[in-house]
């Protein structure tokens, strides 16, 4: 990383990059998008774009205070002072975190396909899906593993992706990365 950052190769001096034909891009929303449209995971009817974007950037909205709980002194902030501190603003960003939850489930609820928006995966499900895969993981210490739990539509939409056939052959060649 710090090779990448000294050589000029990260254009905003940070993680993620993709190099498509040369040129090297930044920004892991619109790295998201681009490998989106390309793999036929992103709708091309404007409106239904605009509701999986939309709920992109709500998952964003939800994790950047866990990323500022997580990575301080990217943010200007002061490091904890010790544990309780961190575990006790960790404990208040559980309220935030599954109300903003709650908020996109009730919107995303008025579809009424097994996605998050019209009748097949796109991105959004597969940003609901690591998101609250990352939540259910338990690495998040002070974050409640069952944050999204009552939250029956990205619940739903977790399910429907963590079963996808792809997504079942990943999740097999991730075990065998981790042995």
């Amino acid at each position: 990383f710090a090779d990448l950052k000294k050589n000029g190769k990260l254009p905003l001096g940070q993680l993620p990059t993709l190099t498509v034909c040369g040129n090297v891009y930044a920004q892991s929303f619109a790295i998201l998008k681009y490998a989106g449209v390309e793999a036929g995971l992103y709708p091309s009817n404007v409106l239904e774009a605009m509701e999986v974007d939309s709920a992109i950037m709500t998952l964003e909205d939800v994790m950047f205070p866990l990323s500022m709980s997580i990575f301080p002194e990217r943010y200007g902030l002061e490091n904890w002072k010790d544990e309780k501190q961190k575990m006790e603003v960790r404990g208040r960003l559980n309220d935030i975190i599954s109300g903003k939850l709650g908020k996109l489930d009730a919107i995303l609820s008025k579809n009424k396909s097994k996605y998050a928006v019209g009748s097949k995966m796109t991105i959004a499900d597969i940003m609901i899906y690591t998101s609250l895969r990352n939540f259910k993981s338990g690495r998040l210490d002070g974050i409640s593993s069952d944050v999204s739990s009552k939250c029956n539509t990205l619940e739903a939409i977790y399910k429907t992706v963590h079963e996808h056939p792809k997504v079942v052959d990943w999740m097999k060649v991730e075990a065998e990365h981790k042995k």
